[in-house]
């Protein structure tokens, strides 16, 4: 994990991570960094990304499609990700979409310029 990705996560991320929250991570490192640093057993953590691992909760076929019904967790949330998607835009659709309604999709792309 990029050290600015764990300072953006802790400053503007960590304080909406309420306890019995569910989470799901897309891309996570393993174990997940992010869930290590809320330090919140209460929350019900998962993990999605394209590859075949034991540790993760879902394996996704496609970057656009996961394999999880609509509106199913209250935060999702994802880092050095969103450069490594070829389209963006359908991508943070999906994420909306597995998130509910008036929940929250957090995206971090530590990025120096």
């Amino acid at each position: 994990m990029h050290l600015n990705s764990e300072l953006l996560f802790k400053k503007y991320a960590v304080e909406h991570f309420k306890p019995r929250t569910n989470v799901l991570e897309i891309g996570p490192n393993v174990p997940s960094h992010y869930q290590k640093i809320v330090g919140d057993s209460s929350i019900e953590w998962h993990t999605l990304d394209l590859y075949e691992s034991d540790y993760l909760t879902y394996r996704a076929t496609s970057e656009y499609s996961f394999p999880i019904p609509d509106g199913a967790y209250d935060i999702v949330v994802s880092g050095q990700v969103m450069e490594h998607v070829r389209k963006p835009w359908i991508w943070i659709r999906e994420l909306a979409r597995v998130c509910r309604p008036d929940g929250l999709v957090i995206t971090i792309v530590p990025v120096s310029w």
